[in-house]
């Protein structure tokens, strides 16, 4: 029966930022690097600046719906009316910031469980 090896060859010296295979007698192991840190920081922070930028446009959208009122003196006798009539353009709006909130919290977790760990893709003889 032939020695059946597998296909992946390349020269052995490698710069550590590289693939890397590592074989045995009964596996095949292939090693992805990890990503620069930059690559993390800047998903984080772009989802972090994305929210902000949503969060206080859905705030400057709320002060404008009040500001009519405010041009000629007629606020709402009531804080429940002034709350009625903010609420229903505001909650329009506070889904997105919630959304890219989630998405910003989701990327740091990403980071912070699976961030400096290389990805290992492995081959045995059984499977």
């Amino acid at each position: 029966m032939p020695d059946i090896r597998p296909i992946l060859e390349y020269p052995t010296p490698q710069p550590l930022d590289k693939l890397t295979l590592e074989e045995g007698a009964d596996f095949a192991r292939v090693v992805f690097p990890v990503s620069p840190m930059w690559v993390y920081w800047l998903l984080v922070g772009g989802s972090v600046a994305i929210a902000l930028m949503a969060t206080i446009g859905s705030l400057v959208i709320g002060v404008m719906i009040l500001r009519p009122y405010a041009a000629v003196g007629l606020y709402p006798a009531t804080k429940a009316k002034l709350w009625h009539l903010s609420f229903i353009p505001l909650s329009e709006n506070l889904g997105m910031p919630l959304f890219w909130w989630c998405l910003a919290i989701f990327e740091w977790w990403k980071y912070r469980r699976w961030g400096r760990v290389p990805r290992v893709l492995l081959a045995r003889v059984d499977g």
